[in-house]
């Protein structure tokens, strides 16, 4: 709310925690020089048919980079790339990170944020946008905001980001649009032309594909230029042609990415945030129309490469400040939805999106079927397989009616590069982006076993199993049993040793190993090894002892059960989350628990009366379990 308060018309974006985990993958062509698309930001996952219905291909969420807690920056990353992924949306990440961390170092900072967009990039979403508003101190620290300052971010994040994954677009910050600096800059801010200007100075051009851009204070249509009944009627932020101009006068030879324009309503809320009065006479059917004009003027004007709609799903309340710019309304009623489909509808429009193998994908199939999202009026498509990065001489080329492609002969092992264009009355789309793919038919070596020596007697119940590394595996797999050979197949995801995670039984014990390589070709079998678990002196034997992991726990009929339950857990307290607890019927006596790791148990039952209400609870009995 400071924020409205103090810059009359900037974009807002909310910050948000994520906590889905869906997968799908495809990747689409991000490039800057594709044909123009839609998205809009989502602020929840909740709203993806209203926005394919609306002709959006694009979703946009912004997170947050955090030092102290990188791990969670990731997984909130990953999670809408997954939602994106899922959905068939194009996603773009708008990823900041906390001022107060970048002011304490900003050299140090700019490397560690950079390291941390690659991390992303590698991920594989469609497009970053390096830092959210940094003209203003709500984004940036006060005292240090300077479009200088942001290039040497920009300078250290788009390697990073292209070395990770090239076909990454890589959006500027896109400042937020004011005037309130007079033309300049103050400790707490700059205008953002003048920020831009500053940028273009340092040398910011050759670290960002599509330029960032706002547009969020318009109360006319878009074609409007002049007019704005609000004080300051002639400053370019008021207007979509004029803003459009002064960004692509700074930066003539870049393409504009409107990662958020929208118009601002009160209709449905009754009263708009304090500083936001400016929108009270806009409608929700001007907030429709108005959309769809900048839609159709960004598509046909020939500089505009994405525009993000701000917002698609704001909750839709009086007390969100984002509410007003949402254009999912009250009773999910969607206005603008049907003016943008008028404007999106027609032919391909853009490059395919690409569906399998996976982008930097390792596979062991030498014959792998090729596919791809149909794109709408398409009459056919051309797919090209080359070794070579430029696609100079394609391996493999076709020209097909479906959107699929399994190639004959088979590939011969090494690094693939494919990609694909669709073709219809006007011609080919643009390419889509190109995706990497390894064929690796050639399975590792077999391990060599190491320790304990074949046929040793142990008296350590947690032997370590050891054996050498074999060059080009990714993980092993460990067989350990009684029977010769062993059966049972444990991962072992990273190095060349194992150790039981209970002690094992008294006995004689077989255990092998094999190397898989990360096209999950696997080695054969390594001959087994043989150990005998010996007693150490003055060994105590151990009560209620299973060697299964499936235990059979039994107990006595109470006359008036009409039921019973059973716990079993790891605490003699019986404190959530239980390992087992089940509710059985009036004549089981007794339960086979799930599978339980070595360790010791304890479990207790009770008797339910026909009336519902609960007998006390037994006695609590302990037992172990020991498995191979």
């Amino acid at each position: 709310m400071e924020r409205i308060r103090r810059y009359l018309g900037l974009s807002l974006l909310g910050l948000l925690l994520f906590g889905v985990n869906l997968t799908h993958e495809t990747h689409v062509d991000a490039q800057a020089g594709g044909r123009f698309e839609l998205g809009g930001q989502i602020l929840g996952f909740l709203s993806p048919d209203e926005m394919r219905s609306a002709g959006m291909s694009w979703l946009k969420m912004q997170i947050s980079y955090r030092r102290s807690d990188e791990t969670r920056s990731i997984a909130d990353a990953q999670n809408v790339i997954d939602h994106a992924r899922r959905h068939g949306f194009k996603v773009l990440l708008s990823i900041k990170g906390l001022k107060n961390e970048l002011n304490a170092n900003p050299a140090q900072y700019y490397r560690n944020y950079a390291a941390f967009l690659g991390r992303v990039a590698a991920r594989n979403p469609d497009a970053i946008e390096v830092w959210n508003e940094p003209n203003i101190d709500a984004e940036w620290p006060a005292g240090k905001i300077n479009g200088g300052n942001y290039t040497q971010m920009l300078r250290e994040a788009y390697p990073a980001i292209k070395a990770a994954n090239p076909n990454v677009m890589v959006i500027s910050g896109a400042p937020a649009p004011t005037g309130y600096f007079g033309g300049g800059c103050a400790a707490n801010g700059c205008d953002d032309k003048i920020f831009i200007e500053q940028m273009r100075a340092a040398g910011a051009a050759q670290y960002f594909d599509c330029t960032g851009i706002h547009y969020n204070e318009g109360v006319l249509p878009p074609t409007a230029s002049s007019g704005d009944p609000r004080g300051n009627p002639n400053h370019y932020t008021r207007y979509y042609p004029t803003m459009v101009s002064t960004y692509r006068t700074v930066f003539n030879n870049k393409p504009l990415c409107f990662t958020e324009l929208g118009y601002l309503t009160p209709a449905g809320l009754g009263t708009l945030p304090p500083g936001t009065e400016w929108a009270r006479n806009t409608t929700a059917q001007n907030q429709a129309r108005w959309l769809a004009q900048a839609a159709q003027l960004s598509r046909d004007g020939g500089v505009v490469r994405l525009m993000i709609v701000w917002n698609v799903d704001a909750s839709f309340t009086p007390s969100n400040p984002f509410a007003g710019w949402a254009i999912i309304r009250q009773n999910r009623q969607c206005l603008p939805c049907a003016t943008l489909a008028e404007v999106m509808v027609g032919g391909p429009g853009s490059a395919p999106n690409l569906v399998a193998p996976a982008h930097q994908a390792v596979i062991n199939n030498p014959s792998p079927q090729f596919r791809w999202d149909p794109v709408p009026e398409a009459t056919g498509y051309e797919i090209q397989i080359d070794n070579n990065v430029n696609f100079s001489s394609p391996e493999r080329t076709g020209s097909l009616s479906g959107t699929s492609f399994t190639p004959n002969p088979a590939l011969p092992d090494g690094v693939w590069r494919w990609r694909v264009r669709a073709l219809d009355s006007n011609g080919p789309t643009p390419w889509s982006s190109v995706r990497r793919v390894t064929i690796d038919t050639q399975p590792p070596s077999v391990p060599v076993l190491v320790a304990p020596q074949n046929g040793a007697n142990i008296s350590n119940a947690q032997p370590t199993l050891s054996w050498n590394s074999v060059s080009g595996t990714a993980r092993y797999e460990l067989r350990l049993g009684t029977a010769n050979p062993p059966t049972t197949v444990i991962p072992v995801n990273s190095g060349t040793s194992y150790q039981p995670a209970g002690a094992l039984a008294v006995g004689r014990y077989y255990w092998q190993v094999r190397a898989l390589d990360a096209a999950s070709n696997a080695s054969a079998w390594s001959a087994p090894f043989s150990m005998n678990i010996t007693s150490p002196a003055n060994a105590a034997p151990q009560l209620n002892y299973y060697t299964q992991s499936t235990v059979r726990l039994r107990w006595g009929r109470v006359e008036w059960a009409s039921s019973y339950q059973i716990q079993v857990d790891e605490s003699p307290d019986f404190s959530a989350p239980l390992v087992y607890e089940a509710t059985l019927g009036a004549n089981t006596l007794e339960a086979t628990t799930s599978p339980l790791t070595n360790g010791r148990y304890y479990w207790r039952v009770r008797a339910r009366r026909a009336n519902g209400s609960w007998g006390t609870w037994s006695a609590t009995d302990s037992f172990s379990v020991r498995a191979p």
